[in-house]
């Protein structure tokens, strides 16, 4: 988080579903979404502002220098000084750093999942970091499970699904035929369990393993 008052921000990891058309349009091989949201309204106003996202190469943002080089002409547009670019810019290039691991996942025919970092700028109002964070917060949470949905992938029971035969949050059995939930960890749930777990825990029940949270 910034400590700046003029110019907090916040930065959120999460996944994001593009479509084979948008993928192929911007044709990079290790593609990440950064999304920016510049805020222009006071912490106890109704939001307001614009949004900008492209998709870039992985490799673009690793160096603070390409990621400055890649992300200045946007935040120059948008009046956001020197100083606060280059501390803005530090911190999506490390959390891009921690994403790197992230793999690209077809959904369908027509849908991939790719890492991507949204970042929220508050222009020309004075927050505090306290409630620039809190808004944040609020607009992640409006989302509810949607920062974890695209890593969850449909999957269809079949007899060969392993030792598996039961969903481990209600303990009903899985009926074959039916669509399940997969996620990452390769752990698999009744969809509606695994979102209700995900809105208050970001872990897998039965391993821990840790779904993609925010960034701070």
């Amino acid at each position: 988080m910034s400590t700046n008052t003029d110019y907090p921000f916040r930065i959120v990891n999460r996944y994001v579903t593009v479509s084979n058309d948008q993928f192929l349009e911007f044709n990079v091989d290790n593609p990440i979404h950064v999304e920016l949201s510049f805020i222009n309204t006071p912490y106890d106003q109704p939001l307001c502002g614009s949004t900008v996202w492209s998709i870039l190469d992985h490799d673009e943002l690793q160096s603070r220098d390409t990621a400055l080089s890649s992300l200045s002409p946007i935040l120059c547009l948008m009046g956001i000084p020197d100083h606060v670019q280059i501390s803005l810019v530090y911190r999506v290039s490390t959390s891009s750093r921690a994403m790197t691991a992230n793999r690209i996942r077809r959904v369908d025919s027509n849908r991939r999942v790719i890492p991507g970092i949204m970042v929220f700028v508050w222009v020309g109002v004075r927050v505090s970091d306290d409630e620039a964070e809190s808004v944040a917060l609020a607009m992640a949470e409006s989302f509810g499970v949607a920062m974890f949905e695209p890593v969850l992938e449909k999957v269809v029971v079949r007899d060969g699904l392993g030792s598996v035969d039961r969903c481990a949050i209600c303990l009903d059995e899985f009926r074959v035929g039916s669509e399940v939930t997969r996620i990452p960890c390769s752990h698999v749930y009744h969809d509606d369990c695994i979102v209700s777990w995900l809105k208050t825990s970001n872990s897998c029940p039965l391993c821990r393993y840790e779904m993609p949270s925010s960034s701070f």
